[in-house]
């Protein structure tokens, strides 16, 4: 009951009365996330003494592949931003041309209306 008033009074939610609540699939795609993230921080922390103690690799070998990974990250990151870019500006044109600008959308009906010829009298 207490909910309910504070609700009323307070406005937090947009319908009076009733509390918002996150839909189940968001709440299990938050959860999945924060799993994923949390076994992913895991692995990370413990990849490079897996790499030197149990499979024998040098200090060397362990910098490459990390410089690898860092690559790999860093051009995927390049990558992503110029096709951004090349996106931007295509939808960019093509919202700018004759047929979609919205200047000549706004004036069309009153171009339509002018030109209708009107009953004499």
């Amino acid at each position: 009951m207490l909910r309910r008033q504070r609700d009323l009074e307070g406005g937090h939610s947009p319908t009076p009365g009733i509390s918002p609540r996150v839909h189940p699939d968001v709440f299990k795609l938050g959860l999945v996330s924060l799993l994923t993230d949390v076994s992913s921080e895991m692995i990370f922390s413990v990849f490079a003494i897996f790499l030197t103690t149990a499979a024998g690799a040098s200090a060397a070998l362990l910098g490459l592949v990390e410089g690898f990974a860092d690559l790999s990250a860093s051009s995927l990151d390049y990558l992503a931003g110029w096709l951004s870019d090349r996106i931007r500006k295509f939808l960019d044109r093509l919202f700018r041309s004759p047929l979609v600008s919205n200047q000549y959308a706004s004036r069309w009906p009153e171009d339509d209306v002018a030109q209708v010829p009107r009953p004499p009298g």
